[in-house]
């Protein structure tokens, strides 16, 4: 069971497949552009960091 489903239960919330997709990927883009954002005011290349 993925978190969102467990969420969802625990809300009592029945979504679509399609709308918890559509929601996942808002969350995931929205963490990516922090990252990237906090990347560039620290003046770090994490594309390049070896993963560890």
């Amino acid at each position: 069971m993925s978190y969102f489903e467990w969420v969802q239960d625990l809300q009592r919330l029945f979504r679509e497949e399609e709308e918890v997709t559509r929601r996942e990927y808002q969350l995931l883009d929205r963490a990516f552009e922090r990252v990237m954002r906090e990347a560039n005011v620290k003046t770090c290349s994490i594309a390049r960091q070896p993963w560890r």
